[in-house]
């Protein structure tokens, strides 16, 4: 299951654009703070993307490395804008998808399952992964925002 990126904001601050990479470079120049989580594949990319883009050093005074998901910072005014996996945003009251990133700038976050060789259940464990990877769950990850695959 692939899970894109994508940037976050509050309810407030619609007109931001991120439809091209020079309109998200110019969001995120405009921002007063962006926020992305401090650890893991995640600030990572996010760090890879702000290079890309050129910006890395420019913005680097406006980031925030978070302890929390991006969207539930956003939601506290932590931040004005912020940077994570699509999925998140949708369970955040507050904030709103500015959309994802541009095809050429996004990055996937990859889930995969398995069952351990020392499993106590590895029944229930292969039944579970059976059960999340048939057609019937796809419109449930989609909905979430998620890419079956």
């Amino acid at each position: 299951m692939n899970v894109g990126k994508q940037l976050e904001l509050d309810l407030f601050r619609a007109e931001f654009d991120v439809s091209t990479a020079e309109a998200l470079k110019r969001t995120l120049l405009r921002a007063k703070s962006i926020g992305f989580t401090g650890v893991g594949a995640s600030r990572a990319g996010n760090e890879a993307l702000l290079a890309k883009l050129g910006i890395a050093d420019q913005v680097k005074p406006k980031i925030k490395l978070l302890n929390e998901s991006a969207p539930a910072a956003v939601a506290k005014g932590e931040v004005e804008i912020g940077l994570g996996p699509m999925s998140e945003v949708l369970l955040v009251p507050g904030v709103q998808l500015a959309g994802p990133f541009p095809a050429g700038l996004q990055s996937y976050l990859v889930f995969i399952a398995c069952v351990s060789s020392a499993s106590k259940n590895a029944d229930a464990a292969r039944s579970l992964i059976k059960f999340l990877t048939a057609p019937a769950a796809a419109p449930v990850f989609k909905a979430k925002d998620m890419e079956p695959g």
